[in-house]
């Protein structure tokens, strides 16, 4: 496929997770001669990605977690209109719903060449209900027609991932590839020594996510109660937003009283990530399941040792006991008990995060990964 005059659509849902973990794709991308378009739905990033020279196309009736079958209906006929407008020679869509969704305007519109990406399994892969359960079985059947053509490749972030769909013959390894994730720029994270520890205060250990029950948020409460309850000192900070769209969303009531007892502090979102990382001494993200975290590859590129979970994503990222400590999910003690260890072990702490650099140095590039993709983009 020639790059030259190609054009090139991304489908993702929402504009400010295009911003942090697709934008440098797309700039690259255009560099390469593509036409770039967005679809998403928009907040507040509309005019930092059109003065990227990319033109965006704003969604009106989608939601990652949509429930009303007419507005899913509209939002299905809002696309077909855009894909056939357009008239993209490649379609890039990330995360579950967009590829379902996308796919199948593509293959109405006989768009030539499809990418899909997940950044993970999420909510429909690590829950089990009955309800969750139905609604797996009936999407599976749905890749498995999309993701298997002759026009279409899947991204994946891990081989956790991978091994989950190819087990349950969702997709045949040949329409297939593994991109460690989006990478990180170490220009802009760069390497910093841990600030002082203030002796009263104790040392600033950091949380960098959406606000999810998924990403280990109430097992880290648990771990700062306990931490409390045995005379340890430590600044626990949060920070990202709440997610109402997402079933595994904290409530601003319960960060609020987390606040309020003294457990943490809660910021928000921030667009000031490095910063957060630097001004840190440890990084903590006890997620349940993940494709391949930015966060923590953001942490490590600017050398902060990290305490993470023993799963798919996470354990890609950290090396237990090179760059990190791994512990088992949804166990507030054994992360508590990380936590106190690292806090307590100041030159190894230390030593994990300049070996965390190193590591990013290596792999985790966002120019070698975003390489690696612009060369799926040629099929």
């Amino acid at each position: 496929m020639s790059k030259k005059s190609k054009r090139l659509l991304y489908f993702i849902s929402e504009d400010w997770y295009f911003c942090t973990h697709r934008l440098a794709l797309a700039k690259a991308a255009i560099s390469e001669g593509y036409e770039v378009f967005l679809v998403t739905c928009i907040s507040h990033h509309k005019e930092q990605i059109e003065a990227s020279g990319i033109k965006v196309i704003p969604l009106h009736y989608f939601n990652r977690s949509g429930r009303n079958l007419k507005n899913e209906i509209l939002s299905l006929k809002e696309l077909f209109s855009i894909y056939n407008n357009v008239k993209p020679d490649l379609v890039h869509h990330v995360a579950i719903k967009p590829v379902l969704y996308g796919s199948l305007v593509a293959w109405l519109n006989k768009t030539p060449h499809v990418i899909n990406a997940f950044g993970g399994l999420g909510h429909l892969f690590t829950h089990n209900s009955l309800k969750i359960r139905l609604l797996r079985s009936f999407i599976q059947t749905i890749l498995k027609f999309f993701l298997n053509r002759e026009n279409s490749r899947l991204i994946l972030q891990n081989l956790d991932d991978a091994k989950v769909l190819l087990d349950h013959k969702i997709i045949k390894k040949s329409y297939l590839k593994i991109i460690k994730g989006v990478g990180v720029n170490p220009d802009i994270f760069s390497y910093q020594e841990e600030p002082k520890i203030i002796k009263e205060k104790g040392p600033i250990i950091s949380l960098v996510s959406r606000m999810l029950k998924d990403k280990g948020v109430l097992e880290l409460i648990e771990a700062a109660k306990i931490l409390k309850a045995r005379a340890l000192k430590a600044q626990i900070h949060f920070w990202g937003d709440i997610d109402p769209s997402n079933p595994s969303s904290i409530t601003k009531q319960e960060l609020n009283n987390w606040q309020q007892e003294g457990l943490i502090t809660w910021h928000g979102a921030t667009q000031e990530t490095s910063s957060v990382y630097q001004k840190s001494n440890l990084i903590v993200l006890p997620s349940y399941r993940e494709g391949l975290p930015k966060t923590l590859l953001e942490a490590a590129s600017c050398g902060r040792a990290i305490v993470t979970t023993n799963v798919p994503g996470c354990r890609e990222v950290v090396q237990h006991g090179q760059n990190g400590l791994l512990v088992p999910a949804k166990n507030a003690l054994a992360l508590a008990e990380a936590i106190e260890y690292l806090i307590k072990n100041s030159t190894l702490r230390k030593k994990m995060g300049k070996q965390g650099r190193e590591l990013i140095e290596h792999n985790f590039t966002e120019e070698k990964l975003i390489r690696q993709t612009l060369q799926l983009y040629l099929f």
